[in-house]
């Protein structure tokens, strides 16, 4: 049978509404979608929820399992994070593992995997003992950041708004107006709603602003400056100067210690043979962008390729050009990662956010062989150097936990058993 020529049929922008996108998302009306996603006003109804069940386009094409449709909406910008009127999030209303496969898979985040194609920056860098203690000092803070000087939290975050955001994306990254509204909403309501890792996390993991991409590459290539002694000479010192204290405002905000993680993650990536030979068991490893990792092994498997090392691209002699790869991190401090679970737009993914500068032993490479264990060619285990402030943030993590166990509740009930991390005897 032939393929069905569309036709090609302009959708008056003052008709198109939100019922009409719903109900051929729900008829699997594909061709009208597809013209429904020409119309100028597309943006503006893609995301409302339909009367009276709060639902949106996204969530009744996965509901249907209508996957063409699905596939269509989330590479148009549909939000996955919204929720109906019963609380579930598209996602959650997928019936079939292949649905939500899409969501996995069309992931503009590009969560739990290495991007093999901006090859402009690196991800990682080897690390010396006095790089280590330079990014250690830089852990460790300013005083202002680490007590939350609301003013000072305020100066950096208007120049973060007015310079990196208004100004250096727009010049230099090209971002639609649409793009920096959305990414200067999050920063602005982080400082008026005094919540900014909520928010700092919800301009990173947008799938509409495309954020985390970029902000990881202006990571990667200027932050190491930081480090440079001529850094204040810089024509980049104001770029510099606004991602390290995008960093700095998260890693040292006092909220961090309500989701930081400490156990172990998983991140898949797809390397070549010459990035694997970097790896050496006793090298030391220091990421400077954030790594979106999961506390599920089965997530960053399927973002490794798990099972696809047969029909992945090779040489002319056969050789794979590109290895699937799962790294095990073990956080073992607790200003390292974040737990971003429920701020993440798929909660099922059970996102861990490792933030810069954190520093990894390389303990284990193990290759397996693709005939006997196909599903990923490579495992790196780490596990991350021992910070010498550790123990400042552990009395720290001890007098949050004390505020919120309060003394006057363990008068009330003495004979109530608390956890050891919750004892502010233990500051031994």
């Amino acid at each position: 049978m032939e393929a069905m020529e569309i036709e090609s049929v302009h959708v008056d922008s003052e008709e198109l509404t939100s019922a009409d996108l719903y109900h051929a998302c729900e008829n699997n009306n594909i061709e009208q979608v597809m013209r429904y996603i020409e119309s100028e006003n597309i943006n503006n109804i893609i995301n409302e929820k339909l009367h009276p069940s709060g639902s949106t386009a996204l969530h009744i094409a996965s509901h249907k399992g209508h996957n063409e449709i699905v596939k269509l909406l989330l590479k148009n910008g549909a939000f996955r994070s919204t929720t109906n009127k019963y609380g579930l999030t598209p996602f959650e209303e997928a019936r079939t593992e292949e649905t939500k496969d899409l969501f996995r898979r069309i992931n503009t985040r590009h969560s739990f995997i290495g991007n093999p194609d901006d090859a402009d920056y690196i991800e990682w860098v080897i690390a010396d003992t006095d790089l280590v203690k330079e990014c250690e000092h830089f852990r460790n803070g300013t005083d202002s950041l680490k007590r939350y000087d609301y003013l000072a939290t305020r100066e950096l975050l208007a120049e973060i708004i007015n310079y990196y955001i208004k100004e250096y994306l727009v010049q230099n990254e090209g971002l639609p107006d649409a793009q920096i509204k959305e990414i200067e909403y999050d920063f602005t309501e982080a400082l008026h709603q005094r919540d900014i890792i909520h928010y700092l996390i919800k301009a990173y993991t947008s799938s509409t602003a495309n954020f985390h991409k970029i902000l990881n590459k202006h990571l990667a290539k200027y932050l190491m400056d930081y480090f440079d002694q001529k850094v204040h000479f810089s024509r980049n010192y104001r770029l510099i100067n606004c991602l390290k204290n995008i960093v700095a405002l998260l890693i040292h905000h006092p909220d961090f210690i309500n989701h930081h993680f400490i156990g172990t993650t998983y991140r898949g990536m797809l390397m070549t043979e010459n990035d694997l030979e970097k790896y050496q068991t006793g090298s030391l490893i220091m990421n400077r962008t954030f790594l979106s990792t999961s506390k599920k092994l089965t997530v960053a498997e399927f973002f490794a390729g798990e099972g696809q090392q047969n029909t992945s691209r090779k040489t002319p002699d056969r050789t794979h050009i590109q290895i699937s790869v799962v790294c095990q991190y073990k956080i073992k401090n607790t200003r390292t990662a974040l737990n971003i679970e429920s701020m993440s737009s798929i909660l099922d993914e059970q996102e861990v956010l490792i933030t810069p500068f954190a520093t990894f032993n390389v303990t284990n490479v193990k290759r397996h062989d693709p005939t006997t264990n196909p599903s990923v060619s490579v495992e790196i285990e780490l596990e991350e150097y021992e910070s010498v402030y550790e123990p400042t943030y552990l009395c720290e993590l001890i007098r949050h936990q004390h505020k919120r166990y309060s003394r006057i509740e363990r008068l009330m009930n003495p004979a109530k058993s608390f956890p050891i991390e919750q004892s502010y005897i233990n500051l031994a």
